[in-house]
């Protein structure tokens, strides 16, 4: 930029560009620091917390993005309390409903459903094929890049959110089908 002619709208563009990218490696690099912290253990402060409030915080934390998508949350609450540490499994919630924003069109709605001692997030977009559900918690693993890189993924998500329900006593189970939809369930233990 400083050794190129271009006009104004270029120029504003290419700063657009950059402001993007430098949005995404902040956005890595807290999430590396994030899945490294919590990699090397340390007991969590855990408390019994109301779903109901949980839930509710979800929902504001992804709402503007959400809207921006042209999404619905749709929010079913059957649980009283959890023990847990409530801004990590905020955390959790929140890359479960990001991830299924990002599989989502327009006009859809993604369930957030919280029953027995399990919480599951649900949508209704692209689907996974069968024989991806094994891998997308590793770190950097996407199924499909280029729709992740539009959509601003980087493939950490999935990895955190696993490593923050295992500190929890809890598991994610996928259930996916293509052009169906996937249902992540974050199971507790009893």
């Amino acid at each position: 930029l400083l050794g190129t002619k271009m006009t104004d709208d270029e120029r504003e563009d290419a700063l657009l560009g950059i402001n993007s990218e430098c949005l995404r490696i902040e956005r890595l690099s807290q999430k590396l620091m994030q899945l490294i912290v919590l990699k090397q253990g340390g007991a969590l402060e855990r408390r019994e917390e109301p779903v109901s409030a949980l839930l509710e915080d979800v929902a504001s934390a992804a709402g503007e993005q959400l809207r921006q998508r042209g999404l619905t949350l749709e929010i079913t609450n059957q649980m009283d309390t959890l023990l847990i540490e409530r801004d990590l499994i905020i955390s959790l919630l929140l890359n479960l409903i990001d991830n299924a924003g990002k599989a989502s069109r327009p006009g859809d709605t993604i369930e957030l459903l919280a029953s027995g001692n399990v919480v599951s997030v649900i949508d209704h977009g692209v689907g996974m094929p069968q024989e991806e559900l094994d891998k997308i918690t590793q770190p950097f693993y996407m199924i499909d890049r280029s729709r992740a890189k539009r959509a601003g993924g980087i493939g950490l998500g999935l990895a955190l959110a696993e490593e923050i329900a295992r500190l929890h006593g809890a598991q994610l189970v996928f259930e996916s089908k293509s052009g169906v939809g996937t249902t992540v369930k974050v199971v507790f233990a009893d």
